[in-house]
């Protein structure tokens, strides 16, 4: 009262309530809170005040029950904020913040830090009390899944792999502590776009029958907060004679060059947010000899790939390989699993699958010929023909063939029955037409007329008759038995079209400059895969959803690799 009574005597008393009852300043919030726990490892400590505090009355207040290595707290205010820890004054409100993301917490540990009493506002108003508050840090990353599982047998050449944390992990860090034994070239570790927690291993080349492989993580690997993993881990794997997903074929070169790398593409990421798998199955030979191989300088390619078509279940592949110092070429049928020749062909090209793979289709000179696979054997077909484009399958045994003009007549489209060695003209179709494309169930054929328009016409014992599509169209292939997908000239657009009612729709490629004439339609119909240049200008190859939804980018050609893509699909 007696102070009071001094105050009144001395000022108003507006002026008494201000200056005789001001508060000393108070911690308003705690960053984690108090009694925390699972706090990351490189997580800020954070004190704010209800007002501005003397920075030097908090030096030296501020402590911790146990030493952080690496961080040292008598310098703590003064150190710079590149040092492994340090103090950072908030701008944006009265406190400060503890940062250490060079000096992390260890695992599953409390720490309780103390602010000391004698922190004092600008009013020097002081704050006499000791201020305790506790958190407990994070368990260490461990190893939570792999795809496959450990110990697991018969994993696919083209399997994905995969190794997944209880944590979201450090990027860089975590990508290099992971490796796959034996060494594959070209091999890749990415994260997970969209899980962090996920990291995917993308062989540079399919795997080896018969081997087993291990997946290694070493003790570096390192958490988003940089706590170190739990404990290293070997998972291993052994790698059965089989594919496990579906692919494309895919050319690729450096721009204006013809094509040195054939790769196998899956259509599909194993999980949301992984990358494509890529592997490489067979890249050009370059000259090694400084006075360079004949007519091929040093580090030229030796041999260059013309065009490719790949089986259905991607057991095979038939490659036209241009051979740059003979200037000759020659047919490949190569085996995929097994990384085998299994049969060549001089001169052939326009090779063409059935639809089980059994057999391949192709033309050398103006004979078309079958090879059967595994074999090799070799069946004349027709000899003295011109196609105007490669041979198309209609079911395992009968081919369609678009036989160009002769002295004998027009061109024509023709069915040949390789069980009973028939031959003849499909019914319904105009003279001088080209047969691009038969649905996946092997029943309607599509045909370009010589004056631009397309029937859809049944194929040998089908029912129904033919239907004309509206409008110029260049067919590519049919998504289901009764839709077309082709481009219109007229308008440069990919489109799809009902055969029944003739209903048009234009499919949006939404990735990149699309190159319409790259773009083929998987033989299931459900998929597109074409090249398209991105926003750097360098040719990417991507895949999307028949009706153009969902696209996503298959290869990842940078400048360094002095590669893009020059073609996708599946058949020549």
């Amino acid at each position: 009262m007696r102070a009071l009574a001094g105050c009144v005597a001395a000022a108003a008393l507006a002026v008494v309530l201000t200056g005789c009852f001001s508060a000393p300043p108070q911690i308003t919030s705690l960053e984690p809170n108090r009694g925390s726990t699972g706090v990351p490892a490189d997580s800020p400590v954070r004190v704010i005040f209800d007002k501005p505090v003397l920075h030097s009355s908090v030096d030296g207040r501020f402590t911790v029950d146990r030493s952080i290595p690496g961080c040292d707290f008598a310098t703590l205010f003064t150190a710079l904020s590149t040092a492994p820890c340090s103090i950072h004054w908030l701008e944006n409100a009265p406190g400060f913040e503890f940062r250490h993301t060079g000096a992390v917490f260890a695992p599953l540990t409390m720490y309780t830090f103390t602010l000391a009493g004698g922190f004092t506002d600008s009013q020097g108003e002081r704050n006499g009390l000791d201020h305790h508050w506790d958190l407990t840090s994070a368990p260490p990353p461990r190893l939570s899944s792999t795809v496959p599982a450990d110990r697991v047998a018969d994993v696919g050449v083209d399997a994905p792999l995969a190794a997944s944390f209880t944590a979201p992990m450090d990027g860089p860090k975590t990508a290099a502590a992971i490796s796959l034994r034996p060494t594959v070239s070209g091999t890749r570790v990415v994260r997970n776009a969209s899980d962090h927690s996920r990291f995917v291993i993308l062989p540079g080349q399919l795997l080896q029958p018969g081997i087993t492989y291990t997946i290694a993580i070493d003790a570096s690997a390192r958490g988003e907060d940089e706590q170190a993993l739990l404990a290293p881990a070997a998972i291993r794997f052994t790698v059965g004679a089989r594919l496990e997903s579906a692919h494309a074929v895919l050319l690729a070169g450096a721009s204006g060059a013809n094509a040195t790398e054939v790769l196998l593409p899956a259509l599909a990421p194993a999980a949301i947010g992984d990358p494509i798998a890529v592997p490489v199955l067979m890249r050009a030979r370059l000259c090694s000899s400084a006075t360079g191989c004949g007519s091929v300088a040093d580090h030229a390619p030796l041999e260059t790939y013309e065009a490719a078509t790949v089986t259905r279940d991607g057991s095979h592949i038939a490659v036209v390989v241009d051979d740059a110092v003979t200037a000759s070429s020659v047919l490949e049928v190569v085996d995929t699993v097994y990384n085998t020749t299994v049969t060549t062909a001089a001169g052939g090209v326009r090779p063409s699958w059935s639809p089980d793979g059994s057999k391949l289709a192709l033309v050398t000179g103006s004979a078309v010929e079958v090879v059967a696979v595994p074999s090799g054997t070799v069946t004349g077909v027709e000899d003295g023909v011109g196609l105007t484009a490669a041979p198309l399958w209609s079911g395992e045994s009968t081919l369609v063939l678009s036989i160009g003009a002769s002295a004998a007549g027009p061109g024509s489209v023709q069915l040949v029955n390789l069980t009973v060695a028939a031959r003849y003209a499909l019914p319904g179709v105009p003279p001088g037409s080209t047969a691009e494309a038969v649905s996946a169930a092997g029943d309607r054929v599509a045909i370009a007329a010589p004056n631009g328009g397309v029937l859809v016409v049944p194929a040998a014992g089908a029912p129904g008759a033919a239907q004309p599509l509206p409008g110029q169209l260049d067919p590519l292939g049919f998504s289901g038995e009764g839709t077309v997908i082709a481009v219109n000239p007229d308008t440069n657009q990919l489109v799809r079209v009902s055969v029944a009612g003739g209903d048009t729709t234009t499919v949006g490629l939404g990735s990149g400059v699309v190159d319409l004439q790259t773009v083929q339609v998987a033989p299931d119909g459900r998929r597109l895969v074409y090249v398209a240049a991105d926003p750097t200008g360098r040719r990417q190859a991507y895949v999307a959803n028949a009706d153009g939804s969902g696209a996503l980018l298959i290869t990842r050609f940078a400048g360094d690799t002095g590669l893009e893509s020059q073609a996708i699909g599946f058949r020549d």
